[in-house]
């Protein structure tokens, strides 16, 4: 710890007044660093905090009423799903730290994610770099989403969990339009087993393609494209 409880040095002997003098410019010479801040504190003075991990520069505000880290370092966490950015204390929210000169994680086609200051964690959604005008590059693969058998009732797919589907058709059931909110394009692949029934089509705005069977084996894409509240449903027989 290199602090003092003054930086004012008053008329003294000269030992007195040089051991005040080096407390002072050792307090000077480490931006006063310590666990605490500085007792005695003036606008635009600068403290090391050594509390945290790693260590942050910060700077007295203006109106001497708080502290402003000059820049919170910020720590990349990686597992096996996303990589998270956060601020060494977590005093940075996001708009903070883009206002200070921070970058965000991006690429063509990234998903965006950061750690606010109550440490919940925001989501940017999947898209096209717009700024730059860029378009998709590459492709993606995914696993469709199991939704189980379906046997009786209603069958409403949702981009919620991917937009690929696979279903079996285990009895007579309703394939409604989707209705999640947005603009989007789902591809479902139906089975029939042994107790196949009746799909019927309902809720959408057009219906073309192939009529479902319920022979046993028989396999469906069901192509579904939702733009602008209308909803069109293609179903391509496999075999």
């Amino acid at each position: 710890m290199a602090q003092t409880t003054s930086f004012a040095i008053a008329n003294d002997s000269g030992v007195a007044v040089r051991a005040r003098l080096n407390e002072v410019l050792a307090a000077l010479a480490s931006s006063n660093a310590g666990p605490v801040a500085p007792v005695s504190t003036v606008p635009g003075m600068l403290w090391f905090d050594t509390g945290v991990t790693p260590p942050t520069l910060r700077r007295r505000t203006a109106a001497n009423d708080g502290w402003q880290a000059d820049r919170d370092p910020v720590l990349t966490t990686f597992d096996a799903a996303r990589i998270t950015l956060r601020s060494a204390d977590g005093a940075e929210t996001l708009a903070d730290f883009l206002a200070n000169g921070g970058a965000y994680l991006r690429h063509d086609n990234v998903n965006r994610l950061w750690t606010t200051a109550t440490g919940a964690e925001i989501f940017g959604a999947l898209e096209v770099d717009t700024i730059n005008g860029a378009a998709l590059a590459g492709g993606f693969t995914a696993t469709a989403a199991n939704d189980g058998t379906k046997a009786s009732g209603t069958y409403t797919p949702s981009p919620v969990g991917g937009n690929f589907k696979r279903i079996v058709n285990g009895g007579a059931f309703s394939l409604a339009a989707p209705g999640a909110a947005g603009d989007y394009t789902l591809c479902i692949q139906i089975s029939n087993n042994a107790t196949a029934g009746a799909i019927t089509l309902s809720g959408f705005t057009r219906t073309a393609g192939d009529a479902f069977t319920t022979s046993n084996g028989h396999k469906f894409f069901v192509f579904i494209t939702r733009v602008n509240g209308f909803t069109s449903a293609s179903v391509q027989a496999l075999q």
